[in-house]
């Protein structure tokens, strides 16, 4: 309504690595169209509303699904063995998914709480 108050609990800014794990440039970009076009600050809280991450995550999922892959880390493991170093593989995109999943679970009962990416 007119007189409500909305929480933003995040702004979530899109990494270019998260966008490093997708396989196919036309995908990523429909990613950012997703995530910008619904998320962006310059949309009213009522349009940015948490419940709108649903289809967030099922576009993540579709991409994971048909494009996706793990890239290296810029983390190693030094002296992991006889001295050499181990890179460790992350998947980026199934992360930022994870977590936007969490976001989704713990506030999309609570009304007026939106988010915004940049």
């Amino acid at each position: 309504g007119g007189g409500s108050i909305f929480l933003e609990p995040f702004t979530i800014e899109l990494l270019i690595h998260i966008l490093d794990s997708i396989n196919d440039s036309n995908q990523a970009e429909k990613l950012k169209e997703v995530l910008l076009e619904n998320f962006a600050p310059i949309h009213s809280p009522e349009k940015r509303e948490v419940k709108k991450l649903k289809m967030v995550i099922e576009t993540l999922d579709d991409i994971i699904k048909n494009g996706s892959n793990w890239v290296d880390s810029q983390r190693e493991l030094r002296q992991f063995s006889e001295g050499k170093s181990l890179n460790l593989r992350e998947h980026p995109l199934l992360a930022f998914r994870q977590h936007i999943q969490w976001v989704y679970d713990t506030f999309k009962n609570i009304p007026h709480v939106n988010i915004t990416f940049r």
